[in-house]
């Protein structure tokens, strides 16, 4: 269902039981905080020696904040941060641990995808090394109901 249609984001849900056609029972209400529609991607397409690397954030729902998406890198590459292409928030790798991790303060509607992209460069390729990246996660409060959301993509794999 496309949340976009929604006019709030609590439902209201209540049961009514019948006897004979006539009303036998109500339950309480039940409400549902419907939270935020956002999706984490992560991929790596290989050119010779370097992997370029996108992770896509999507959301269209409600705003989020204090969004924070962080993964380990493997391998022998070479980190060049200033090739990063950052859409928004701030990135911040440690040289050596080797994780990355990428902060958005507020992520608003009317920037309903985020790709990160950064290139891995490696002066030979490991043929037996089978993921670039650890399983990719992401914490993010929806700015409209206070829920947390907590989502993670699969490790990257080296092709």
């Amino acid at each position: 269902t496309d949340l976009s249609n929604f006019a709030s984001s609590t439902i209201m849900i209540t049961a009514e039981w019948r006897d004979n056609g006539f009303l036998a029972g109500t339950s309480e209400p039940v409400i549902v905080n419907i939270v935020s529609d956002t999706k984490l991607s992560a991929k790596a397409e290989r050119a010779d020696n370097t992997y370029n690397v996108t992770w896509l954030l999507t959301n269209s729902f409600h705003e989020l904040k204090d969004v924070r998406v962080e993964g380990d890198l493997y391998g022998n590459f070479t980190w060049n941060e200033s090739v990063a292409s950052v859409p928004a928030g701030k990135l911040t790798f440690d040289q050596k641990t080797k994780k990355l991790i990428w902060t958005i303060p507020k992520l608003v509607l009317n920037l309903d995808s985020a790709a990160l992209k950064f290139p891995l460069s490696f002066e030979k390729i490991n043929p037996t090394q089978k993921d670039l990246s650890s399983v990719i996660k992401l914490t993010a409060t929806d700015a409209e109901t206070g829920d947390t959301i907590t989502l993670s993509a699969p490790a990257i794999k080296a092709q």
